[in-house]
């Protein structure tokens, strides 16, 4: 899952060669390690994710780790079902979403260097930030809220074939735009 291979059960100190839920030697629940959300879930990493995978995966998860089932254990077992049902949780929750989870996706292939908008994106958000303040029906709001849904849509395109092309600079672009439509939405 992580990266602290190898390393020892909390409980009993059995050496663990591969990130487990359980010591196999005493059975304890070891602590979450630091994972991408994917990971967590059991999932690959991919910007498309059906949500009845998602959904299928997150209740498998829940229903192993989830606090209530060490309810008569000691604390520190507790503590770790909780800490692991709050990773779960969270993770499922960035997942849900298609441009938090296409951010979780680009991190898992390394750092953005750096990625800022381009003059043009900040033009286009400044001119929808402009017509938003100024609009004075229901009209213009519904064609402001189309306006930014179609660029929207445009922009989780390119991030489909900038991703598929192993373009990640433009990938990373394609996601700061999509971050500024739904700001907007």
């Amino acid at each position: 899952m992580g990266n602290r291979s190898p390393f020892n059960c909390w409980q009993c100190h059995t050496a663990l060669t591969a990130e487990v839920f359980f010591c196999p030697s005493c059975g304890t629940i070891q602590p979450p390690p630091a994972a991408d959300a994917f990971t967590l879930l059991g999932l690959p990493a991919s910007l498309e994710l059906p949500p009845a995978s998602l959904e299928q995966a997150y209740f498998a998860r829940q229903r192993e780790l989830h606090p209530d089932r060490f309810t008569r254990r000691p604390s520190a077992e507790q503590g770790y079902a909780a800490a692991w049902s709050a990773a779960v949780s969270q993770a499922y929750q960035q997942l849900r979403q298609p441009t938090t989870r296409a951010a979780a996706y680009l991190a898992t292939l390394g750092p953005s260097a750096g990625a800022t908008p381009s003059p043009a994106l900040l033009a286009q958000q400044f001119s929808w930030r402009e017509a938003l303040a100024e609009a004075t029906s229901a009209a213009e709001l519904a064609s402001l809220r189309q306006s930014v849904e179609d660029n929207r849509q445009q922009a989780w395109n390119k991030l489909q074939q900038a991703s598929a092309s192993q373009q990640w600079p433009a990938a990373h672009e394609a996601l700061l735009h999509l971050h500024y439509c739904d700001k907007l939405l």
